[in-house]
């Protein structure tokens, strides 16, 4: 706690030497990059245990350990996102009064473009994630310890409406810290691919820790090849979303809209196209491809590094939809967020192994087969 006070205050004193019209520092952005990184996982971790709970199947036994413990560390990023509300007008330009008394648009989102409510709903959001994982783990405790029919279906039922409450508190987190970076630019499908990334980003990384598991010693059969369709199919999903939100903006060349499009397009602005076209062959296509393999489908090792490449890409992903509304690409920027996200994801990997070790006699979970089918 100490430690991101001390960041927070650091950053501020940066703001303030900057000026009336301050810009965020490099590792402050960094750490916003950083952060819905980590947030994605622990968030996909949450929305892939209770979507499981509906669905059932070999998959998420295998690594339901991992996704719950994934969600259990919401509390820790709850303390991190302090730095960023103590530092909003260095981030959010809708933050900066003599910036709004210009700008007519800024004017009328006001009333949630604020400070105060944004603050609020940060606050909302978590206790909200929060509250619903500890919830949606009392009742599949009791489903456990009791696996009757009625405990089942409340688990399933609940999971449901998690997964709802999720899809907008998710939506609306995705506007507050990315979308609102560059406020006159909107997407209705923005949300939506925050979640899908998110889901991709916490079944990688469960995936890539379930691998190192003994085989002998698995809480549940590690299913490769169900893990690597699955990944792949997110990977498929997360593609055709951006594709979607490209060619609709594109096409409708309304310079509103495309105006987010052109600064990570336009070859004026350094290499943001080169990293789109990473994220083109290397976060869809390689994995893609490499997942039609039913040799590396059946390997843990194999479909462990897929999974670690997966997760690695998410960040360029998250990276790509913050950095360009600051500046120009720059490797060595890169490299200083690069840093800050395996700083903060050290922190993390303490909080999740810690969990990951408490919740051992929880797992595993085999709910009768006459409940599950039913």
């Amino acid at each position: 706690m100490s430690y991101v006070l001390a960041f927070a205050d650091t950053a501020h004193a940066a703001e303030h030497a900057a000026g009336s019209h301050p810009v965020a520092s490099v590792l402050l952005r960094g750490y916003l990059i950083a952060w819905l990184f980590w947030l994605g996982v622990s968030l996909g971790g949450c929305a892939l245990t209770w979507l499981h709970h509906l669905t059932g199947g070999k998959w998420g036994r295998a690594i339901r350990l991992e996704l719950t413990a994934a969600g259990q560390t919401l509390p820790l990023l709850a303390i991190g996102v302090i730095p960023i509300l103590l530092n909003l007008p260095a981030l959010y330009e809708w933050a900066r009064p003599e910036v709004v008394a210009h700008d007519a648009l800024l004017q009328k989102k006001a009333l949630w473009l604020n400070t105060s409510f944004f603050a609020i709903r940060s606050v909302l959001y978590f206790v909200v994630w929060v509250a619903l994982g500890a919830w949606i783990t009392q009742l599949r405790r009791k489903a456990q310890a009791n696996p009757t029919f009625e405990h089942e279906h409340s688990l399933r039922f609940f999971s449901a409406m998690a997964l709802v409450v999720y899809g907008i508190t998710v939506t609306l987190a995705a506007v507050d810290y990315s979308m609102s970076l560059e406020p006159h630019w909107y997407s209705g499908i923005y949300g939506v691919i925050y979640m899908v990334s998110q889901a991709l980003a916490a079944l990688g990384f469960a995936t890539a820790v379930g691998s190192t598991r003994s085989a002998s010693k698995d809480p549940a059969p590690f299913v490769t090849r169900d893990l690597g369709n699955l990944m792949m199919a997110f990977t498929m999903l997360w593609t055709y979303m951006n594709l979607s939100q490209f060619l609709i903006i594109w096409m409708g060349d309304l310079p509103e809209e495309n105006v987010w499009y052109l600064h990570r397009l336009d070859a004026a602005n350094g290499g943001w196209m080169w990293l789109a076209l990473v994220l083109i062959f290397f976060g869809f296509a390689a994995p893609f491809l490499t997942l039609l393999s039913s040799a590396v489908k059946e390997s843990r090792k194999f479909i462990g590094l897929v999974a670690i490449w997966i997760v690695v890409l998410r960040w360029f992903d998250i990276v790509w939809n913050v950095e360009p509304a600051f500046s120009k690409f720059d490797p060595a920027t890169l490299t200083s967020h690069a840093i800050v996200a395996a700083a903060m994801g050290a922190v993390w990997m303490v909080v999740f192994f810690w969990r990951r070790g408490a919740l051992k006699n929880d797992f595993p979970y085999e709910p009768p087969v006459a409940v599950e089918g039913h």
